[in-house]
């Protein structure tokens, strides 16, 4: 597994570091063209509006902390609901 840290450490509700999804996608075309098998892991920041790009830029395995709150899970029902 490829485990990437792509937020300021420390504290809780960070903020996503933008120039991490290049290097994300680095590593998906890595594992790609050396047929590797490794799982890309990204944790801090991941949230509901930086999902989809990281997992459009091959990463996999998620830790989302903050994200999953009764709030965001508040807020996601009446947008989708």
């Amino acid at each position: 597994m490829c485990w990437s840290c792509r937020s300021t450490r420390g504290s809780a509700d960070r903020k996503f570091i933008p120039g991490a999804v290049h290097k994300i996608r680095k590593l998906a075309e890595l594992r790609e063209q050396h047929r590797l098998n490794y799982r890309i892991e990204v944790d801090g920041g991941v949230a509901l509006d930086t999902v989809a790009e990281v997992v459009r830029a091959g990463a996999e395995i998620l830790v989302a902390g903050n994200a999953v709150s009764v709030k965001a899970i508040q807020q996601v029902t009446r947008k989708n609901c």
